[in-house]
């Protein structure tokens, strides 16, 4: 129990555990752990650890009635018993105490729940890996990364603003397969704090989405908490993605352009936040928010009923440290805009958001069918959706800020023509 629940009483996130099992341990353990602990502290108190000698009678003390009815409790089992040795991590020594029959067969259940524990992972949680080509495997996707060797990463990654590349591959932590990619964010840093990684739709740019086309975007992200817990000086907050431009031949497009579709922690209040063009839609870089005249304010995550002014959770989604997020971008294309303020209201964005093991939740939905549509600028008629960039590109962070190390990790990065499904 020790094992499986920690110190704090809840269960551990690093051990699978069955839901039946989960239940089962759960009500076994609460009806018969206070009697299990009173065996040790007991066999602890009047035994010579390790020896396996029954407890020595001791005459009354000041603490007679916790004793005499601890003598009593051990009476009562004194019938058919077993001898049971091992460590206890609370009390951090070897214990010896004896159980009755029944407590025996409660030790027994115990075991083969915890044996199954041990041996469902591969049983009843999908491998990670096998999940991850399952989704790669999806109708409609174009493009899989998976970070998992410095070969692959490294031709696609740029420096910080110190020419130093603080991206990096991460064999330890991942979602899946052999790695992830890690970004550090050092003290005293300035916007361009880690550099970035940059992936066209496709290597002979042959896949990219114009007017009347869709696609969908899906990665994994874990942020650690210095991330979530830093205000950066200065800082609009940290970026997550930008699906943007694609290359062309002869033509190597950058991460700012009119077209670019931004995912970040603005002002960084401690959720996601999507905007729109690199300040060249009617003049700005334009939020995808929806002002609420009932709540008077901008819904910034429109599907959940998050406001600008109160990012709480519920009804917002936050983000969580230690544990790999999911997020998916859908962008369906109506017709262009042209800075000509015709207005025509007929692209769809939407942001969907999930915690590890959890279900995805709509967060943001700039749709027509809703009455929500929005208008996707592109004055050049050669540009297409095709290239993302992942990076903690951080505008405006004073760079003279002493602040903690701080650390972001991606992994399971997947373009597809349909929606992907979520890990399960």
């Amino acid at each position: 129990l020790d094992y499986l629940y920690g110190h704090h009483g809840n269960i551990r996130d690093d051990v699978y555990v069955p839901r039946a099992s989960y239940e089962c341990i759960r009500e076994l353990s609460l009806r018969h752990r206070h009697l299990l602990q009173q065996r040790i502290q007991l066999q602890h108190r009047n035994t010579k650890l390790g020896t396996g000698q029954e407890p020595t009678p001791k005459a009354p003390s000041s603490r007679s009635r916790e004793s005499n009815h601890s003598d009593q409790v051990d009476k009562r089992y004194c019938g058919c018993r077993r001898e049971v040795s091992g460590y206890h991590s609370a009390i951090g020594v070897t214990y010896t105490f004896w159980v009755s029959s029944s407590s025996s067969r409660l030790l027994a259940v115990l075991l083969l729940l915890l044996s199954a524990v041990s041996t469902s992972r591969g049983q009843g949680r999908p491998d990670p890996n096998e999940d991850f080509k399952s989704r790669c495997k999806s109708p409609g996707v174009v493009r899989c990364f998976g970070f998992d060797s410095e070969d692959e990463v490294k031709p696609h990654l740029n420096p910080a603003w110190d020419g130093v590349y603080r991206a990096e591959v991460d064999t330890s932590t991942k979602a899946s397969d052999g790695g992830s990619l890690r970004f550090t964010i050092p003290t005293k840093s300035p916007a361009n704090t880690s550099g970035n990684f940059w992936l066209d739709f496709a290597d002979d740019l042959s896949v990219q989405f114009g007017a009347g086309e869709e696609f969908y975007v899906q990665w994994r992200q874990r942020f650690s908490p210095e991330l979530l817990e830093t205000s950066y000086k200065g800082g609009n907050g940290w970026k997550q993605i930008v699906i943007g431009e694609g290359d062309r031949p002869g033509q190597r497009a950058n991460a700012c352009t009119e077209i670019q579709i931004v995912v970040e922690n603005t002002y960084q209040v401690g959720a996601p936040r999507m905007y729109h063009s690199c300040g060249r839609k009617d003049g700005q870089f334009e939020p995808f928010q929806v002002f609420s005249h009932q709540d008077q304010a901008w819904l910034i995550q429109n599907a959940l009923g998050c406001t600008n002014y109160k990012v709480t959770s519920p009804p917002c989604f936050k983000y969580v440290p230690n544990q790999w997020m999911t997020f998916q971008v859908h962008v369906k294309i109506g017709s262009w805009y042209k800075n000509d303020k015709k207005y025509r209201n007929d692209s769809t964005i939407q942001l969907w958001v999930a915690k590890e093991g959890s279900p995805s939740k709509l967060v943001i939905d700039m749709n027509p069918a809703r009455g929500t549509g929005y208008d996707l600028v592109n004055l050049n008629p050669a540009a297409k959706y095709g290239k993302i960039w992942l990076l903690p590109y951080n505008t405006d962070k004073d760079g003279t800020q002493e602040h903690p190390t701080a650390y972001t990790w991606y992994d399971e990065l997947i373009v597809s023509r349909t929606r992907i499904p979520d890990p399960l």
